[in-house]
């Protein structure tokens, strides 16, 4: 029965397919398995280089960082990395431990011109334009009000203080020909032209309520304005007369 069956062409066919599929499977697993060792063969062979390479480079990179020190360790840095792999010492190829690096990171990072927290900070309390520290303000003045943006602001708001501090109410001021002129309440400036007799004010300044009220009462009498017509509750203070040197007042040099 046995010989029957090999006898059949058809069943003769399949047990020689079956064959070449199965010892063609085999061959190739075969040849998977040898092309897979020779590879992790040239793979081990190449990593040890490439580990020492690795830790040439890392060591390398550790002695650029102390590019901020003294000339004489630049020198030998320069030295180091000039040397071939094969002459590193074994030493210089190991990693780095942590107290290493953070002695690298403070050498690289704190160069010698930071300015130290210790050294005098610029004192916000005195002029920027040689008056000395500045005086002490008026109950209710902001805080912020210095440093002036010009020496002739900060010279008329140093006479105005100090008129504070004497008692005058002084709320403002002006200034011509080096000269200050405080804004005082009821008082007024005036320049007269004109000849004796026959004069007129020709320029007004001081407290703008004054100045209107006087201003209204020239208009009204024109030519015949005198300065009998001047109320007797308006200050009135000749330019001439009415001007402060501030570094005089101020007893500035």
């Amino acid at each position: 029965m046995f010989r029957g069956l090999l006898s059949n062409r058809l069943i003769q066919v399949g047990l020689i397919f079956f064959v070449v599929v199965v010892g063609g499977s085999l061959l190739y697993s075969w040849h998977v398995q040898r092309t897979s060792e020779a590879e992790l063969e040239q793979h081990d062979q190449l990593l040890p280089g490439l580990e020492k390479q690795n830790k040439i480079r890392r060591a390398e990179a550790v002695n650029a960082q102390n590019a901020n020190e003294t000339d004489d360790n630049l020198v030998e840095t320069s030295v180091e990395n000039t040397k071939t792999a094969s002459e590193i010492p074994e030493e210089i190829t190991a990693f780095p431990n942590e107290a290493d690096l953070l002695e690298v990171a403070e050498d690289a990072f704190l160069p010698d011109d930071i300015v130290s927290s210790e050294e005098p900070v610029e004192d916000i309390s005195v002029s920027p334009y040689g008056f000395g520290p500045y005086p002490e303000l008026p109950e209710g003045w902001p805080a912020d009000i210095w440093p002036r943006k010009s020496a002739d602001h900060e010279l008329m708001l140093r006479v105005q203080i100090k008129l504070i501090s004497q008692g005058k109410n002084a709320f403002g001021a002006t200034m011509e020909n080096g000269l200050v002129y405080p804004t005082i309440d009821n008082t007024v400036y005036i320049r007269w032209d004109g000849e004796t007799g026959d004069r007129y004010i020709s320029e007004i300044a001081g407290d703008p309520d004054a100045c209107d009220r006087l201003e209204n009462i020239i208009e009204v009498k024109g030519d015949d304005f005198t300065e009998a017509d001047i109320p007797s509750d308006i200050k009135i203070v000749t330019y001439e007369d009415g001007g402060i040197n501030p570094y005089t007042f101020l007893n500035l040099p």
